[in-house]
């Protein structure tokens, strides 16, 4: 009766690969299995290799339907983004979102594959502050819109669904 599949922790697309032997087994011993969920930071160089490989295993049951949701562990702007997960990770993260969005137009995404993408911001006391005005908090979410949002919208594909997020908090 197993319908679904998540990997959490740490950054699950690392060594995805390790996966992928698993998701054939998942697919071909559980009738009903049609989902899976994953979150990433997505901040390093093979990520786009590492999603799209574990899609393919997806795409290579094509009489089967999947859904996958994609958690994308981003903070917000570089200023509070980096603060917390290192230097220079906002824009690793953009790049290979810009990559993956270009993968996603170019049809590289299995037919028989869903996706769904949710934002994830978190903030902690110090970055929530940075959160002071207005224009700050306008800023924050203009970031997400600009970035993620607007051109995941505008690919304007059947199988690929983007959700706006609301931060959460960690102390």
């Amino acid at each position: 009766m197993l319908t679904n599949f998540e990997t959490w922790g740490g950054e699950p697309f690392l060594r995805m690969d390790r996966i992928y032997p698993l998701m054939h087994q998942l697919i071909e011993e559980y009738p009903y299995f049609s989902s899976g969920y994953s979150s990433t930071n997505f901040s390093y160089s093979t990520w786009t290799d590492q999603f799209f490989g574990l899609m393919d295993c997806f795409g290579d049951y094509p009489h089967r339907d999947f859904t996958f949701c994609l958690q994308l562990s981003v903070d917000g702007p570089a200023y509070i983004n980096d603060a917390g997960r290192g230097k220079g990770v906002t824009e690793r993260c953009l790049e290979n979102f810009r990559k993956l969005t270009r993968l996603l137009g170019e049809g590289r995404l299995p037919n028989n594959v869903k996706l769904t993408i949710t934002l994830k911001g978190t903030l902690d006391n110090a970055t929530f502050q940075e959160l002071c005005n207005r224009d700050k908090i306008i800023e924050y979410f203009k970031f997400y819109e600009d970035n993620f949002i607007g051109p995941i919208r505008r690919l304007d594909l059947d199988n690929v669904f983007i959700l706006p997020g609301i931060p959460n908090t960690a102390v």
